[in-house]
């Protein structure tokens, strides 16, 4: 479900007040619907109240599609009004008539034609106005506020008809802007998953082992792939399959976690509630399949089953001097091959992390851009770094050494110059791209100092400070 991330929303602020649909919208009427709240005050609430958990694309056709009715609802009101002709209290069209029905007693007919534009009788000035009212309903650069009756309307309309309109705006911009990636502007990587090598630069395959492990009570096989610590500042790594998962019974290998699989993660996690409210997280594998490959052929669903259910089934552990932790992507996932959706459990380490702020987040077009595969993986690892040094108010640069890099990614090969041409390529990208970076240096033949970019004012509000409150959101200009 394609949502609006609070983070947009502050985005859009101006551009939402500025839009030529908001026109005839003035101080006088903001008060009299939204006493003592600013215009971000009031931008915010509408969202949380409307569209908050809304799929933006299903509340852009709905939201048109009620704009339109309201629009025919008035129209069809005044002129049933006026033709009956028998409203004690007279409104709008009716009210317009008699009051030119007066005038035009009350005066000589060529007084009358010059007084309102030539018209020769107030039946001629409302047909002409019937016109213009006809014209507004079809035209969808004009906004229920520009009903010519719109201050004559009950607080309680007003109300609904101006809500309708902002958020119809707020949708309609945010489709635009954002080409339908209204969800994903940032992504949240958490920090056990950043320190562990979980994800490749390429497709790799490593073979199981005939003994079983007692893993949170499911048995799982070790597999061949093993990290060894390089010096005694680091860690042990493996990966483990579940023993009862199909692939076990089929093959004697299993797949590594590739780009591809680190694609469709970051995919289920951006479709987690705001709260993390519920730990299992529903998706359509057609939109994954939309995102990941270029064509939707049932094989192409069938691929993505089977990685979401490869990720179900693997386990990642570190072992350090005194400790060793164990985790994976997500716990279950269950697919419905008739409506191909699927229902996706996160693992607790990874719901814990979240909910804790125990995350580094980023710019999802950034990482989208980005040609290196190392780049993508390594860019969390760096921001993590950069934003450390900014909370801390220290200098803004670091010597890193090899070993920092092997933590966070399966590099294609066991040959470190190999891999530390690999980190050269991915750092010059991200300098050549002025992502997170300064500038950086290779000071020894596996050891480089990196100066990290200052953070933004506006990487601070979307990439440190979490959801925008109303407080954040006046501080923003």
């Amino acid at each position: 479900m394609d949502t609006i991330q609070p983070v947009i929303l502050w985005k859009l602020n101006n551009e939402v007040w500025e839009s030529p649909l908001l026109k005839n919208l003035n101080d006088d009427l903001l008060d009299e619907l939204y006493p003592s709240q600013s215009k971000k005050e009031i931008l915010q609430t509408i969202y949380e109240e409307k569209m908050a958990n809304e799929d933006i694309y299903n509340y852009l056709r709905r939201s048109k599609a009620t704009r339109n009715q309201m629009k025919q609802r008035w129209l069809n009101s005044a002129l049933k009004e006026l033709r009956e002709a028998k409203a004690k209290k007279p409104k709008e069209l009716y009210a317009e008539y008699l009051l030119f029905k007066s005038h035009y007693d009350m005066v000589d007919a060529d007084t009358f034609s010059t007084t309102f534009s030539g018209a020769k009788h107030p039946e001629e000035i409302i047909d002409n106005k019937i016109i213009f009212l006809e014209k507004w309903k079809d035209d969808i650069a004009q906004s229920l506020i520009d009903y010519p009756y719109f201050k004559s309307k009950t607080l309680k309309v007003k109300l609904s008809a101006f809500e309708l309109e902002i958020t119809y705006i707020l949708a309609l911009l945010a489709v635009e802007r954002y080409n339908g990636k209204v969800d994903g502007s940032v992504i949240e990587r958490p920090l056990s998953l950043i320190d562990t090598p979980s994800f490749g630069i390429k497709l790799e395959r490593t073979t199981i082992k005939d003994e079983v492990v007692n893993i949170d009570g499911k048995m799982y096989h070790p597999t061949n792939y093993e990290y060894k610590a390089i010096d005694e500042n680091d860690d042990d790594f493996q990966f483990f399959i579940r023993s009862d998962a199909e692939i076990t019974s089929k093959n004697n290998y299993i797949n590594l976690p590739d780009p591809v699989d680190e694609e469709i993660y970051n995919y289920v996690m951006s479709r987690r509630d705001k709260n993390f409210a519920r730990k299992v997280i529903i998706v359509e594998i057609g939109q994954i399949v939309a995102k990941v490959f270029k064509s939707k052929s049932k094989k192409n669903y069938e691929i993505v089953a089977k990685r979401l259910h490869n990720l179900a089934h693997l386990r990642f552990t570190r072992y350090s001097k005194d400790k060793s932790i164990t985790f994976g992507l997500f716990d279950d996932v269950r697919i419905n091959s008739t409506s191909w959706t699927a229902d996706i459990s996160i693992n607790r380490l990874i719901v814990e992390d979240i909910i804790q702020r125990r995350t580094v987040s980023m710019y999802s077009d950034v990482i989208e851009n980005f040609d290196s595969p190392l780049a993508k993986i390594l860019i969390y690892a760096l921001q993590n770094e950069r934003v450390e040094f900014h909370s801390n108010g220290a200098i803004m640069e670091n010597v890193y050494e090899y070993i920092f890099f092997a933590h966070k990614v399966r590099f294609k090969t066991r040959n470190k110059k190999e891999n530390i041409a690999a980190i050269i390529e991915a750092l010059e990208e991200m300098k050549a791209k002025s992502i997170a970076i300064e500038d950086y240096q290779l000071i020894k033949p596996d050891q480089f100092r990196i100066k990290f970019k200052p953070l933004s004012e506006h990487e601070l509000y979307d990439l440190i400070k979490g959801p925008l409150t109303v407080d954040l959101l006046n501080t923003i200009s």
